[in-house]
């Protein structure tokens, strides 16, 4: 007779009013009331079905419920069969996923950090952490199109109908003349087989009436940066003459809006400098701005001087406050809770630079997981052999879900992944990890009190 047991990696989150259970390696939150609580309970110690429905005197009527909670339960992985090894389903899962992709080509995305220059200053800039300081080179024309142009044809000779390409920087539109020379031929050479989208994170200091044109006609999709209004942004986000940028920025955004390129979102970094910002300052101003999503992140490379009860607090009223007027407040700190909803949608790695879709490369021909990252992992004649190249596929392999040593253990390990593989890359990286692991923990207990439950 089959026993069932509670897996040994089910949590229990209390004192919410409510009892949430959840498993560390899947996910699949549950509310669970106190005769549901008395089931689990009872199969603290293995048992079988027929042995819980004896014990409790199940009637006629009350089995075929009770069995759909049982099953949902084992489903779940709340509940497992005696003997089922938890981590072995995750490493087959992950094992398979490699093997999917031995003979196809999965890759959607290729990046590039056009520059190292930038006009601004940004107290927190991951660019300027992250790079090498005397690396001031531009990214050669012809090296960046032949790159793009390699790529293309690998997705042409595999079937697929999108090319997203992505430039960060420091700012790409101090590399804006080559840029747009690089887009104009992929555009013209490449347009009547592939669709074509462009994403780049430009400050749009340098925005201009000509350059909002281009972006309209050759779909661009831009990402921007804003710490808060304008006292607050100013704080940290500055030009190196030690002036506020708020004012530009904003222009920016209306010259985009003008010949209707979406940006209706941007992107705060915390510090100790701007994280006194008024909230509802701030989703104010958000909506009376026609934006309908902001990304608030704590600096990524370095631990700011606010404890994790006090960032934790400011996210989660942000988050709520957002919610009740509109505004999407995200951040790299609701991924986890994100990931306890969907095994088999979140089974990859952490985001995209650790998944099979994206790729970066760069002026030299490595291949990264990012943009703003400082591992080379590879180089490539060829995008379609890094399936089979040993090096890129031990690295992602090494970050997917449940083969993080370091997060072996952890109650959200299955969720979260590892977190934000640049937090991992930092200097002082077991302090910049312990943090941002402490703070994805508290964040999803938090929003798990908050959720709303079918």
């Amino acid at each position: 007779m089959t026993k069932i047991v509670k897996s040994l990696n089910t949590y229990e989150l209390k004192d919410c009013g409510r009892i949430i259970v959840y498993n560390s390696l899947f996910g699949n939150a549950r509310v669970v009331d106190e005769m549901t609580k008395q089931l689990l309970n009872f199969f603290e110690k293995p048992h079988s079905f027929d042995e819980f429905v004896q014990e409790i005197n199940v009637t006629e009527d009350e089995y075929p419920i009770v069995k759909d909670i049982v099953n949902d339960f084992l489903e779940a992985k709340i509940l497992v069969v005696c003997g089922e090894d938890e981590r072995k389903i995750i490493e087959e899962d992950n094992i398979r996923r490699m093997n999917a992709c031995n003979n196809s080509f999965p890759f959607e995305f290729i990046g590039f950090s056009v520059t190292k220059k930038c006009n601004f200053a940004c107290k927190y800039c991951i660019a300027g952490s992250n790079t090498i300081r005397n690396d001031n080179q531009d990214f050669p024309l012809e090296v960046l199109y032949e790159n793009i142009s390699k790529f293309a044809e690998e997705l042409i000779e595999n079937g697929k109908s999108t090319l997203n390409i992505g430039f960060t920087g420091g700012e790409p539109l101090t590399y804006w003349n080559n840029l747009r020379k690089v887009i104009i031929r992929v555009f013209s050479k490449y347009r009547n087989d592939l669709d074509i989208n462009i994403f780049i994170n430009t400050n749009l200091s340098l925005m201009t009436e000509e350059i909002a044109s281009f972006f309209e006609e050759y779909n661009f999709h831009p990402s921007t940066s804003l710490d808060g209004v304008e006292n607050w942004n100013d704080k940290v986000r500055i030009y190196k003459s030690g002036a506020g940028t708020f004012l530009d920025i904003v222009s920016g955004i209306k010259t985009l809006r003008k010949h209707n390129v979406l940006c209706d979102g941007f992107y705060i970094t915390l510090t100790k400098d701007n994280f006194g910002f008024d909230i509802n300052e701030l989703i104010r101003f958000a909506k009376e701005n026609d934006f309908v999503s902001i990304t608030i992140e704590p600096d990524l490379v370095d631990i700011i001087d606010i404890s994790i009860s006090e960032l934790c607090d400011k996210l989660i009223e942000c988050y709520e406050i957002g919610k009740e007027n509109g505004i999407d407040v995200v951040g790299f700190w609701k991924r986890p809770f994100n990931n306890m909803f969907n095994y088999e949608d979140s089974s990859s790695g952490f985001c995209r630079a650790l998944d099979f879709k994206s790729i970066v490369v760069d002026r030299e021909g490595f291949i990264a997981p990012c943009g703003y990252s400082i591992t080379k992992i590879t180089k490539t004649d060829k995008y379609a052999k890094l399936m089979k190249n040993e090096s890129y596929r031990n690295y992602i392999y090494n970050n997917l879900r449940g083969n993080i040593e370091k997060c072996k253990g952890c109650r959200i390990e299955g969720m979260c992944k590892g977190g934000c593989l640049i937090s991992r890359e930092a200097a002082h990286n077991d302090k910049v990890f312990e943090y941002r692991c402490e703070l994805y923990k508290k964040m999803t207990d938090l929003l798990l009190r908050h959720a709303e439950f079918e």
